[in-house]
């Protein structure tokens, strides 16, 4: 005959709990900054490359760092999507 727990074998019987949320990977924050090889890969050409169009102007949102050079993602996105924003480093 049964226990008094109502379990098979003297075991009370679990609850069972909800099924656990899954929370979403986190998500890597993009910093506001490019490397002039992750540029070189936006645009399909070499770093060398990058560098000659900062040097004449024709890259936007330049930041100088030393002796390295950042990008403004979102200059460099509006400049690629609409071509505003032609400044450089060597205009300011």
């Amino acid at each position: 005959m049964g226990s008094a727990s109502g379990g098979v074998g003297g075991q009370a019987k679990r609850r069972e709990s909800p099924p656990k949320r899954r929370e979403p990977p986190p998500q890597k924050r993009e910093s506001p900054l490019m490397t002039a090889d992750e540029l070189a890969g936006w645009l399909h050409c070499s770093r060398r490359a990058v560098y000659d169009r900062v040097y004449r102007g024709q890259i936007p949102g330049v930041v100088r760092v030393g002796r390295r050079l950042y990008f403004m993602r979102e200059s460099v996105l509006a400049f690629l999507w609409d071509g505003t924003e032609r400044r450089s480093w060597r205009s300011l």
